[in-house]
């Protein structure tokens, strides 16, 4: 998360900050993409940072399609109100979660406590995993993906092998390079050629990612996303911008060699 305007994404939702308002609010995602706009109480100031973080992340669940556990009776979650009705884009349950909301029981609750932890609850993972991982639950071999290099061992442990987008074409290569004496060491690189369902081999220069009976050598894998702001842009009063970026490599990192 950035405070900054956003260029170069997929998509941005703004994160506005409300002043006079306690709690948030969002809209519904349209035309395949999420609603771009949550609204962030400034009130919420005066609550812990669990509390924001729990606020924040159930207005993005709006904007990705989530209506409110309890929107058949507000009461549950508010002490008072009633249905919610279908606002205009009906309410379909998510099979595998419950039927009925309880208090505490859903980050999608209507109203929040100042308990609440911020994190998703057991039925929300549940509908995060039926909406939007993969619908098919079936394994197929794919042997033609196999590692061209052992990753570890039962006694030495990390074999220095790592997956890293060597030529920047954005797909996962893979390089090693295992120091084992000082006249013994195993180096090498494979290119991933995507869609043949190979790797082609490319000797690369470098230093140690792991030695002997060492665990890691420092060498990066693929790393998940990170949030920053665009280099060298300049921060927007009241407005986040949410933005991910895919890591660069970094140069690996040279452990001592043992004596």
């Amino acid at each position: 998360m950035a405070r900054t305007p956003s260029t170069g994404c997929s998509f941005t939702i703004n994160a506005v900050l409300q002043p006079g308002m306690v709690g948030g609010s969002a809209g519904f995602p349209s035309g395949g993409l999420p609603y771009s706009t949550i609204n962030i109480g400034a009130g919420l100031a005066s609550y812990s940072v669990d509390v924001i973080e729990h606020v924040i992340t159930h207005e993005l669940g709006h904007t990705i399609g989530f209506r409110h556990t309890d929107y058949y009776n507000r009461s549950i979650s508010c002490g008072s109100g009633g249905n919610e009705g279908d606002a205009g884009v009906g309410a379909i349950h998510i099979p595998g979660t419950p039927t009925r909301a309880n208090v505490g029981g859903s980050l999608m609750n209507s109203c929040f406590r100042s308990v609440e932890t911020g994190e998703f609850a057991s039925s929300d993972i549940t509908a995060l995993k039926a909406l939007y991982l993969a619908q098919n639950s079936a394994w197929q071999s794919a042997p033609q993906f196999t590692p061209p290099f052992h990753l570890s061992s039962d006694t030495v442990g990390d074999l220095g092998g790592r997956f890293v987008d060597l030529n920047g074409d954005g797909r996962a290569d893979f390089a090693y390079y295992r120091w084992i004496d000082g006249s013994n060491q195993q180096a090498g690189a494979y290119l991933n050629t995507a869609g043949t369902g190979a790797f082609v081999t490319s000797r690369a220069g470098g230093r140690e990612a792991s030695g002997r009976g060492e665990r890691d050598g420092g060498a990066p894998g693929l790393a998940p996303g990170r949030c920053e702001p665009d280099p060298g842009a300049s921060a927007t009063p009241g407005r986040l911008v949410l933005r991910l970026t895919r890591p660069q490599p970094r140069d690996l990192v040279p452990l001592p060699r043992p004596s």
